[in-house]
């Protein structure tokens, strides 16, 4: 017990360096691709507008309502639906699409033309058919525009992202009606690249409850894209709450990653300061600390207050080492 001691405490007064300040939310797979649909309109033509909750818009009349000279009239500026910022702590834009819903039929002859914010061709919408989606594509069939506006996979980028839409008809054989019903962008999404070091996090990332509902929490060594931790022989840390918006139930339990006979030397939670702390050594004798991703303890809450209200679990003073008492840099 004694020689335990002397490990821990070392540990515990220089591991408060190893530890860096970024809120990571933790998904097991980058989210599925999204559509993000016209949300705005900027023309002197009223009737392309938004029509309740659908996607689509209102354009009873397409191919009649072209303001301008035939070869190229402009029928205005187009702008979409955000991307969630919360996607951008842990997940890059892998890819942008460009697509239009169309009756068609159009051609290289007889298309629609996109031009991004700065005036540059994103390429044309035709297909023989419909109606379905289509992505917009150069003169060259075959050739998408995936990714030709490089600001589209960044987050302001996308969020500010619009574009135009001109009705190309250089021999004024008039289009049919319903030719474009909706613009929209699909969206992919990949994990961004992880920093060559571990994470300790707090999962769920996110929860809602009600009032005198109780859920737990897990601190955890998260699984991949996240390196994994080697020689794992401590840890201990803080987790801070709202104690006027959730109370702790009981105390803080063993998430299983360390053996069932860890030693503790700190677990309490104080639900007048708002924090949980827990401290946790491997057994005494254990040669070598633990390599891998696993869940370091479970925490239970109760919702006491909601109006609504959020409050934020945020891990502090969080501490690793190995079996020499040495530092672990790890993310939180």
């Amino acid at each position: 017990m004694r020689a335990t001691k002397l490990i821990i405490l070392p540990l515990l007064a220089v591991l408060i360096i190893a530890s860096i300040a970024a809120i990571v939310p933790v998904r097991a797979t980058p989210p599925p691709p999204e559509d993000h649909y016209v949300d705005g309109f900027t023309a002197a033509y009223t009737d392309w507008t938004a029509v309740g909750t659908s996607p689509y818009l209102n354009a009873p009349d397409d191919g009649s309502y072209v303001e301008g000279t035939t070869d190229a009239a402009m029928m205005g500026w187009f702008t979409f639906a955000d991307i969630d910022p919360s996607y951008f702590t842990l997940y890059a834009i892998e890819a942008v699409w460009l697509e239009g819903y169309t009756n068609g039929p159009l051609n290289t002859g007889l298309d629609y033309d996109v031009y991004n914010g700065a005036g540059a061709w994103l390429g044309s919408l035709y297909g023989n058919g419909g109606p379905q989606w289509l992505q917009m594509r150069w003169i060259a069939p075959g050739d998408p525009t995936s990714n030709t506006d490089a600001s589209l996979l960044t987050e302001g980028g996308f969020n500010a992202f619009r574009c135009a839409l001109y009705f190309y008809d250089p021999g004024n054989a008039g289009g049919p009606g319903n030719i474009v019903d909706s613009l929209r962008l699909h969206v992919t999404f990949m994990y961004k690249p992880m920093p060559p070091y571990p994470f300790m996090i707090v999962d769920p990332a996110e929860n809602i409850v009600a009032v005198g509902t109780t859920f737990t929490v897990n601190i955890e060594i998260p699984p991949a894209p996240y390196t994994p931790v080697y020689d794992l022989y401590g840890f201990e840390f803080k987790l801070r709450f709202n104690p006027m918006v959730i109370q702790g139930v009981g105390t803080i339990v063993n998430g299983g990653f360390f053996p069932w006979n860890a030693m503790e030397w700190a677990n309490e939670i104080n639900n007048v300061e708002g924090f949980a702390w827990y401290s946790l050594t491997m057994p005494f004798g254990a040669p070598k600390g633990l390599n891998g991703y696993g869940v370091l303890a479970t925490i239970t809450f109760t919702m006491v207050y909601e109006d609504p209200v959020i409050s934020s679990l945020t891990l502090d003073d969080t501490l690793m080492g190995n079996r020499y008492a040495t530092p672990i840099f790890h993310g939180v």
